[in-house]
């Protein structure tokens, strides 16, 4: 799960070295950090654990998500107001990314990982859990999952076939 919260954390980080280039636009870096929330959101919604064999495993995906997320939230990159009205106008509770704070928080976000990964932290990464993860005093975990879960994903099925 680090290697992959590394890796998507890191995928954030860089957008800001991107804008900063002149490579992609301030509108481009914006629909990357609100994609970026999005697909940890949906992630979320899948709950954090798995049951396989009887054992219940991590699900590094919904995990890594809730760690950025929670990291977001808590550094007011991302506010919840679980009283403000949603878009739909029917649901309470919404989620603000606030773009002009996303690059100094995916910097220090990646720091922490980083240094995590550097040192062999495993009691830096199961802080990480305890707070982001595993509970929902930051995250709105059962929020995210009941928007997310009323509309489920399409599921695309193909096969690929050779001519003769």
């Amino acid at each position: 799960m680090l290697e992959e919260l590394k890796a998507e954390t890191g995928a954030v980080f860089l957008v800001e070295l991107l804008r900063q280039k002149g490579i992609v636009t301030d509108a481009v870096a914006k629909q990357v950090y609100a994609y970026a929330m999005v697909w940890a959101c949906g992630h979320i919604s899948e709950g954090m654990y798995a049951i396989a064999g009887g054992q219940k495993t991590r699900k590094a995906y919904s995990q890594l998500a809730a760690i950025q997320l929670g990291y977001f939230i808590e550094h007011g990159a991302i506010t919840f107001d679980p009283a403000a009205p949603a878009a739909n106008g029917k649901d309470a509770g919404s989620l603000v990314i606030h773009f002009d704070k996303m690059a100094a928080t995916a910097d220090g976000l990646m720091g922490i990982v980083g240094g995590i990964k550097a040192r062999g932290d495993v009691k830096g990464a199961e802080e990480l859990i305890r707070k982001y993860v595993d509970a929902d005093t930051i995250v709105p975990h059962k929020l995210i999952s009941e928007r997310f879960l009323r509309f489920p994903k399409a599921s695309f099925v193909y096969a690929v076939k050779t001519s003769k």
